[in-house]
């Protein structure tokens, strides 16, 4: 036989070992479900950015669809009502870890298992709402990102006197059904006595009462006013910029995207670093990890982003000290 032949017939040998080899082992590596609890819309670019964000740190740490893990994903619109039934659905699905996006969507999930584990995707204290023992030893079947930071709600409050002249009164827009937005709101009248900043409380619980909301600002003479980062106004961030804007509000909040949508400005954590870094522990939980020894992290990345047009509309001008420290500049 040439020695040609001969390589070829090893050669070919040696394949059809190696791929029946293969197959068997693709075929008998499990398949790892992870739920995914969203409380915008399944068409909101944020919502696509932070499952995104999740996808692929799982993919760099080997997980991938149609190989050894799927995704199943709730979307909530934005409603927190619906927010038991599609955490029932998640779990009723058996997946072996659930990504929750926010308190009252942890809260959901809390409410339907005590065995599930669940990583908090990017919520507020998850403390102060009861969701863990301590951010140390969280305990129990929760851990994961919290977006807690005691100097956020300070530096928002510094930023919003440095552009707004004379800043007394102070209208803060939030959903009571969110837990972590009431402790928000503390936060931001201590903030405010500490300064001479009078905050002024407005609910809103539906997308119908932004409007009205925005108006009893408005009529209350509110120098200013910060947006909170629940589902509704976060679903629903154009609206309550551009109403901002009609009543004559400079409207701060803590997400960029709200100042892409025409806020005056936001400062805040990386939402799609918290979510980045979720699926190092959904990794780890998955390997085995126990969520309730993991602790909870803060954020460690944070942005300011300014947008200009705005400040035209509103006809201020933003002090160059304030546009130095900007991590972006919408003009």
């Amino acid at each position: 036989m040439r020695r040609r032949e001969f390589i070829a017939l090893v050669g070919s040998t040696g394949a059809m070992t190696y791929w029946p080899r293969l197959s068997r082992a693709q075929r008998t590596e499990p398949v790892r479900r992870v739920g995914v609890l969203m409380n915008l819309a399944a068409d909101d670019l944020e919502a696509r950015a932070r499952i995104s964000a999740l996808q692929r740190s799982l993919h760099e740490l080997g997980w991938f669809e149609l190989r050894n893990i799927a995704f199943e994903i709730k979307y909530a619109d934005g409603r927190i009502d619906i927010l038991p039934r599609l955490a029932s659905e998640l779990v009723a699905a058996n997946v072996d870890v659930i990504v929750g996006a926010g308190t009252p969507a942890v809260r959901a999930l809390k409410m339907q298992t005590n065995s599930v584990p669940i990583v908090i995707g990017a919520g507020g204290d998850p403390v102060g709402a009861g969701l863990v023992s301590s951010l140390a030893r969280p305990g129990g079947n929760i851990t994961g990102f919290s977006l807690q930071s005691t100097e956020v709600v300070k530096k928002r409050l510094q930023l919003s006197g440095e552009i707004v002249p004379g800043l007394t009164r102070l209208a803060f827009l939030w959903d009571p059904n969110n837990a972590s937005i009431a402790l928000q709101l503390k936060e931001t009248e201590a903030a405010g006595r500490a300064v001479g900043v009078e905050v002024q409380s407005v609910e809103i619980t539906t997308v119908a009462q932004i409007e009205a909301g925005m108006l009893a600002a408005a009529k209350a003479r509110a120098d200013a006013i910060f947006a909170s980062s629940d589902a509704i106004q976060t679903t629903h961030r154009a609206h309550v910029a551009a109403l901002a804007i009609q009543h004559k509000l400079p409207l701060s909040a803590e997400f960029k995207i709200v100042a892409s949508a025409g806020a005056l400005f936001t400062y805040g954590p990386s939402v799609a670093d918290l979510w980045r870094r979720a699926g190092g522990y959904v990794d780890r939980i998955l390997k085995g990890e126990q969520p309730g020894q993991l602790p909870v992290q803060q954020p460690t990345t944070f942005e300011l982003v300014i947008n200009l047009r705005t400040a035209k509309a509103l006809g201020l001008t933003v002090p160059p000290t304030v546009l130095a420290r900007a991590d972006e500049v919408i003009e």
